[in-house]
Order: structure tokens, then sequence, then C-alpha cells
């Protein structure tokens, strides 16, 4: 409160030092407390305005946090998610691994296709006739040996 909002001192004689009026020194004293007064509120007014920009600041940082919180928690969500949609990737990857493994146990071995090189090299398929060949060399034998009994 500042000296507009006191409210007004009472008329009072002049300060004397006869037994009817106020004495000089309480005259002057009540002065001082109005002063005083004055600027107690002055200060207490100071200090409310502080505690409120205090107060507005606390809030701002209130709901920062509280918008850093949700998004560090999307944030952690989404890491988990991502986590296991890894986890189940590497699963796939592993099963995969392991069928692809059972496969090739069961593919010939490389001394397996040396012998059986070694056979082709030794039978020589590539000199053998087949049916259909074989067919038509007896029918054109047959077509010459009826020519000649002719």
């Amino acid at each position: 409160m500042d000296d507009q909002n006191l409210p007004p001192l009472p008329d009072l004689p002049a300060p004397s030092n006869f037994a009817g009026g106020i004495p000089k020194a309480t005259a002057e004293g009540l002065v001082r407390v109005r002063e005083n007064v004055s600027s107690f509120t002055a200060r207490v007014r100071l200090v409310e305005d502080q505690l409120n920009n205090i107060r507005s600041h606390l809030e701002l940082i209130d709901s920062s946090m509280i918008d850093k919180h949700k998004t560090i928690v999307k944030e952690l969500r989404s890491l988990e998610d991502s986590g296991r949609e890894l986890r189940a990737e590497m699963a796939k990857l592993n099963d995969l691994i392991e069928r692809t493994i059972k496969r090739l146990e069961s593919l010939s071995s490389k001394e397996e296709v040396k012998v059986l090189e070694r056979y082709i090299e030794m039978w020589q398929p590539m000199n053998y006739v087949t049916r259909d060949e074989l067919k038509s060399l007896v029918q054109k034998i047959i077509k010459e040996h009826s020519k000649k009994g002719e």
C-alpha cells in the first residue's frame, strides 16, 4: 500500500507542549510510522511481483519439462518397437541360416563330386547311343540287308 491507500491522519491540533495538544515528538513519530508503513508496503509489493514472476517461470519450466518427458517417452517406445522388430528379424535370419546349413549338409561333398567325375571320364557316356539313335540305326541296317537280298 502506498500513501494514497492509507486512511488520512485525523486532523490533529498543532503540536504543542500544552495539555490540550499532541506533543511534537508524538506527531513526528506518527509521520515516521506512516513513512515506514509506506516503505514496507512498497517492499511487500516488490516481493509479491518477484514471487509472481518466479511462479510464472516455474509454470513455464513445468510445462516444458512435461513436453520433454512426453517426447522422451515416445522416443523410448519407438526404440523398444525397433528393438522388437530387430529381434524378430534376427530370429528369421537365424531360422534361414539353419535351413541353409541343413540343405548344404545334404549336398554332395567335393570328394563325392570328384569320384563321379572319374566314373564319367572312365565310362565316357557321350560315346553311348540313345534309344532313338539305335532304333534308326537298326532300321537302316535292316533296309540295307533287304536291299542286298533283293
